[in-house]
């Protein structure tokens, strides 16, 4: 008789305990559940900032490593050439002979210059941490390098051996589209960690490729279609398109600080892996690339009037 009142005593504690598990998780459950949906909605942004190129696509504009930009096309035109060496004649001391200036050395190693980049995009809250990201983005980079000419120091009136040196200039324009997720640590109300991961799409176009003799520029691009420039012959310039499509990954790492009525701003770093469609000495590849940037975070709410 005890054993039969033990067991249902035992029956009933199991029984009350299961329930009192079932009914927690279920209150854990919409607890969370709430916590998500008051998360969930749309955030929009714009953001600027700083980005580094790799210097590897630089040296596209150097005029000696890929057929679309040539050197030659200024240095190896006698019309060009005698142009240059007016220039030269005219803020140089120094005295050309018949054969003028010869082409010494060309840079290997350019490099980018710091440049701006802004972009716009979109963040998709799927639930408290986890969010889909769209993004846009443009900058605009500057190539820059050297070349050297040296002329006979033979001749009387040269008699300090000196090289001439000048610039090589190459601007281009490349767009970014990305699309990702974001994860976003909400532990602490006023600076929320966040990462990122996106695969990106790019295109670049070449806008100039220019040596800059004595603050003039001549193009290195072919302007003819394939035909030598001569003074007065009526050709007609034809910009060819030069850059095309890429791609590739981008992580990135930032900080949020919210504000009232749904607005923050989020410095950011991000890192890109990417292919871009310029070619230098036959090699097309895959390499880093660099923003460092700041966003301004306005979430949907303000638009409904919904602060909380």
């Amino acid at each position: 008789m005890k054993q039969v009142v033990l067991k249902s005593v035992f029956k009933v504690f199991l029984s009350v305990i299961l329930l009192q598990s079932t009914l927690y998780g279920q209150s854990i459950d919409v607890e969370k559940s709430t916590a998500d949906d008051k998360y969930k909605g749309f955030d929009f942004y714009f953001n600027c900032g700083m980005y580094m190129g790799n210097k590897f696509t630089a040296n596209y504009y150097n005029g000696i490593s890929n057929e679309y930009v040539s050197i030659n096309r200024a240095v190896g035109n006698k019309y060009v050439k005698e142009a240059i060496e007016n220039l030269i004649l005219a803020n140089q001391n120094v005295i050309l002979d018949a054969d003028g200036v010869s082409l010494s050395e060309v840079d290997r190693n350019m490099r980018y210059n710091v440049s701006f980049v802004f972009g716009f995009g979109m963040l998709y809250h799927l639930n408290k941490n986890l969010a889909l990201t769209l993004s846009f983005g443009q900058t605009r980079l500057n190539a820059l390098g050297g070349v050297t000419f040296t002329y006979n120091t033979g001749v009387a009136g040269n008699e300090r051996p000196q090289i001439l040196r000048y610039h090589l200039n190459g601007k281009e324009l490349r767009n970014f589209f990305e699309i990702g997720v974001n994860y976003i640590i909400r532990t602490n109300p006023h600076v929320q960690p966040f990462f990122e991961l996106a695969g990106q799409l790019n295109s670049v176009k070449v806008q100039h490729a220019d040596l800059v003799v004595e603050d003039r520029r001549f193009t290195m691009m072919d302007m003819y279609a394939g035909q030598s420039y001569v003074p007065n012959s009526g050709l007609t310039e034809i910009a060819p398109v030069l850059g095309g499509a890429g791609g590739g990954i981008l992580g990135g790492m930032g900080i949020r600080i919210p504000f009232a009525y749904s607005i923050a701003l989020e410095p950011v770093i991000q890192v890109q892996y990417t292919y871009i469609n310029l070619e230098v000495n036959n090699t097309k590849k895959m390499m880093p690339h660099y923003n460092l940037m700041v966003r301004l975070i306005v979430g949907d709410r303000i638009f409904s009037g919904n602060y909380e």
